[in-house]
């Protein structure tokens, strides 16, 4: 189970998220997916403007960074102590957010470019991998044992316990500042998706939404859940099982690839890992925000190589 991804102390999730979604949504989704990226960068840009500069003391290295606070996962997560700080003295890392237009022009000044998010994709073929790890081997075992089988939801009922079980687990990852999609998203979910439920014999214990996108080449895992956020479903195999029947379901309607959803640019995320384990690998997210990031300090720059980031 994955712990909350960490926020800048003090300061709200950003009110576009909503907007975001629907963006996302729609590049997913789009034959022609440019015209929305487009639209996405150019919305952006005055965002950027809005941004204030912040001082933090990251496990004792001092940051700089003028960011959001709700996409930082990929630098907080691992943290022990995250502090707000109005210290003068110099910083070890400065990070700036940056419009993907100007990311050229920061790469020639020196800076790594971080995104903050990476999609991991992969063919549909190779979900799962022939040949799999022993991690992946005895959850797959596990989830057998438990007697999990999928069946294709449908109807208000199950929608509203799929839902349920989303928002559940989206709490269990997240925690209290995590941005639920509202109505209208689950409707455009239930529009456009598949919903797959994940049951035992006796009760759904997990759901998964698969929306086709790319005129039918892509299937897009876009929301997972379990009932009630239950540790100990996931332990038994409830997610396993979940992501199998995604991947049999994208065969099923000839999907050529598997779009597996965001992690963040970190070799060591645990959410990456799981997904690199079904044979989805990182690529590059069109929508992610990008930061210019750079060590001044010997302190700064073993920082940042602690993160293990991935750099576009």
């Amino acid at each position: 189970m994955e712990r909350a991804p960490p926020t800048l102390p003090g300061v709200p999730r950003s009110p576009v998220a909503a907007l975001e979604f629907w963006i996302l949504f729609s590049v997913r989704t789009a034959r022609f997916p440019g015209a929305w990226v487009l639209l996405h960068r150019l919305l952006s840009a005055p965002l950027l403007l809005l941004l204030r500069q912040r001082s933090l003391a990251i496990d004792g290295v001092r940051v700089t960074c003028r960011t959001r606070s709700d996409q930082l996962a990929w630098l907080l997560d691992g943290a022990s102590l995250v502090e707000a700080t109005t210290s003068s003295g110099p910083p070890d890392v400065e990070i700036v957010r940056i419009h993907p237009w100007a990311a050229w022009s920061w790469r020639r000044r020196g800076r790594r470019i971080v995104p903050s998010f990476v999609l991991h994709r992969g063919p549909v073929a190779d979900v799962p991998p022939a040949r799999r790890s022993r991690s992946l081997r005895a959850n797959l075992s596990r989830a057998r044992r438990s007697g999990f089988g999928a069946r294709e939801g449908g109807g208000a009922r199950d929608w509203a316990r799929a839902r349920e079980m989303a928002e559940s687990w989206a709490h269990v990852r997240f925690g209290a500042s995590v941005w639920l999609p509202s109505e209208h998203a689950w409707r455009r979910l239930r529009r456009r998706g598949s919903l797959l439920m994940i049951g035992d014999g006796v009760r759904d214990v997990a759901m998964a939404v698969v929306v086709p996108g790319r005129g039918g080449r892509d299937a897009w895992c876009a929301s997972l859940g379990v009932a009630d956020g239950d540790a100990a479903l996931v332990r038994d195999g409830a997610l396993t099982a979940t992501y199998a029947a995604v991947a049999e379901h994208a065969r099923s309607i000839g999907a050529e690839v598997l779009d597996a959803g965001r992690a963040t640019p970190r070799a060591d995320d645990p959410r990456g890992v799981y997904k690199s384990r079904w044979g989805v690998r990182p690529s590059h997210d069109p929508l992610s925000p990008l930061y210019a990031v750079r060590a001044l300090t010997p302190i700064g720059e073993r920082f940042l190589e602690g993160r293990r980031l991935v750099v576009n």
